[in-house]
């Protein structure tokens, strides 16, 4: 327990690119990460977090352990065409095969092996609009979970699960449009005085986290479309978890920022083809 405690901090140092946390994680080469993580910001990487297992796993032995976990830094996550056009039918079928039939099935093993990206661990929102109004948006900040997956738990939520909205009827489908955001790892910002963070986030870039007394709440990047203002954004999202409007103020709450991929269902306007995920 011990042991996995002090990996999945090192993990989150690596993962987050957080060089003062990794200066104290319990790594056999702090040096050499901590030299990835500024390679990797020059070239613009990103980080996927893949698996992690210690000795204890293979040997049973689980009195003294090694820890060892596989991130993979790569270039900005992007999808073809066709395969944005693939995820976004099969969140729409999860959708309508769960109003129908009470719950929706897994994809079949070919299409996962012909869309392999499909399985990498990603977070996801899924957010649906009615007539251009929010309907339902659900997902998860940091996720371990197969992006599919993790798209058809957010669809489903988004759908029947959102305490903001009644459950999606059968009957609004065809008037509903699906759109997904594919999130990068969060990272904290760091500033020397809260007033700050109005110069460094980048509006319709950053998706933010705040944490507030134990609270958090957390707006996507499309939400600077409503609003374009850094300290109404900030005071909106303090207002989101009930705390006062000024919380992002304190020095004592932490934000996170996070970049996100997203894209729609006016892609299957511009070709009409069926999409099978089953």
């Amino acid at each position: 327990q011990k042991a996995r405690a002090l990996d999945n901090y090192s993990i989150q140092a690596i993962m987050s690119r957080n060089r003062q946390a990794l200066a104290q994680a319990e790594t056999d080469g702090n040096q050499v990460l901590e030299t990835l993580l500024v390679l990797a910001e020059r070239r613009g990487w990103e980080p996927t977090f893949l698996m992690t297992r210690n000795s204890g796993d293979v040997s049973g032995d689980k009195n003294r352990v090694v820890g060892y976990a596989s991130i993979v830094f790569h270039e900005p996550f992007s999808l073809t065409e066709q395969e944005k056009l693939e995820l976004l039918g099969f969140t729409r079928q999860c959708i309508e095969e769960h109003l129908r039939e009470g719950q929706a099935r897994q994809p079949e093993a070919e299409w996962l092996e012909r869309y392999p990206i499909f399985r990498i661990p990603r977070a996801v929102f899924v957010t649906l609009e009615k007539k251009g109004r929010l309907r339902g948006c659900q997902g998860e900040l940091i996720s371990r979970r197969p992006l599919y997956s993790g798209v058809m738990t957010a669809a489903i939520n988004a759908a029947v699960r959102d305490p903001r909205f009644p459950p999606v009827r059968e009957d609004e489908l065809a008037d509903l449009d699906v759109s997904i955001s594919v999130l990068d790892y969060p990272c904290r910002m760091s500033v020397s005085r809260p007033e700050e963070y109005l110069e460094v986030l980048r509006p319709l870039k950053d998706g933010v986290i705040l944490i507030h007394e134990g609270k958090r709440s957390t707006y996507l990047p499309q939400v600077w479309k409503d609003l374009p203002d850094p300290e109404q954004f900030l005071s909106r999202l303090s207002l989101k978890q009930g705390a006062p409007p000024d919380a992002w103020r304190s020095r004592s709450t932490i934000l996170y920022r996070y970049g996100a991929y997203v894209f729609g269902e006016e892609l299957i306007s511009e070709q009409p083809e069926s999409v099978d995920s089953s």
